[in-house]
């Protein structure tokens, strides 16, 4: 018969290794059961639908924990569970704005994006007024909306770019052209990058025409209307260190294969 062991390798998971083979399953939603000398693990399938499985790994083979009998090994693993599932981490994210009009320094210059004001934050912040900064390592997704504006002259061009720690991200530049004066223009996208504690990021932005600038407007009436900041924009976690989201896991996945019947 197979050989199993479980080795807690980490806050949110378990490896199970099955003689050559391994599984890591995520501590948190799953029951488990005795039966004899077996401790069953039981989930459901959240995302597909699918039915209740069944796995076991029979407790004498187990190297850690390790349990007196299955039931002294199922509390152990228990508390394995319950302990993540009572200190689940919480997605970092972090969400701003800036309510200020940003004019071009000139038309050689680079313009970083100021950012003044938080919607909401949890592991992200602003440092410097332009630096968003990730607490945690884990792969992000910033997302942004900017309003640019002339006010004289022929079509503008602009160039908005990415940088990581105050270096420019390669292939991340994009040109629009601005129209007509006192035309406004909406770019909005989204990058996907890995992040180590400490990194931040900044937006950029260039156009050799200086009357463009990034433009804030206020409240309006006759409907009532909200501000429309100069710039919106959110860093998400979307995976984390150990693989999963959510601070390093979500717990709304399954239980890995081990052994079923």
């Amino acid at each position: 018969m197979p050989t199993y062991s479980v080795v807690d390798f980490s806050d949110t998971t378990v490896k199970i290794t099955e003689d050559s083979l391994e599984y890591i399953y995520k501590k948190v939603y799953c029951l488990t059961a005795v039966y004899g000398d077996y401790v069953y693990f039981y989930t459901h399938q959240l995302e597909t639908n699918l039915l209740r499985q069944q796995y076991a790994i029979l407790y004498t083979d187990c190297v850690a924990p390790v349990g007196t009998s299955a039931a002294d090994l199922k509390t152990k693993i228990d508390a394995i569970i319950n302990n993540y599932a009572a200190n689940a981490p919480s997605v970092y994210y972090g969400s701003y704005y800036d309510s200020t009009n940003q004019t071009n320094a000139g038309a050689t210059s680079e313009n970083i994006v100021q950012i003044g004001s938080v919607f909401e934050e949890n592991g992200v912040s602003i440092q410097n007024g332009d630096e968003i900064t990730v607490n945690n390592a884990g792969t992000y997704n910033l997302q942004f909306s900017a309003q640019f504006e002339k006010t004289s002259g022929p079509d503008a061009d602009v160039q908005l770019w990415l940088k990581l720690n105050g270096s420019n991200v390669a292939d991340s530049n994009t040109e629009f052209s601005i129209h007509h004066n006192n035309g406004t223009y909406v770019p909005a996208w989204n990058f996907v990058l890995t992040l180590n504690a400490g990194d931040y990021l900044q937006l950029a932005w260039h156009s050799a025409d200086t009357t463009v600038s990034l433009l804030a407007q206020g409240t309006a009436v006759s409907p009532t209307r909200p501000a429309i900041p100069s710039m919106i924009v959110t860093l998400t976690e979307v995976m984390g260190v150990s693989g999963g989201g959510g601070g390093g896991f979500d717990p709304a996945l399954t239980l890995s294969y081990i052994s079923s019947y």
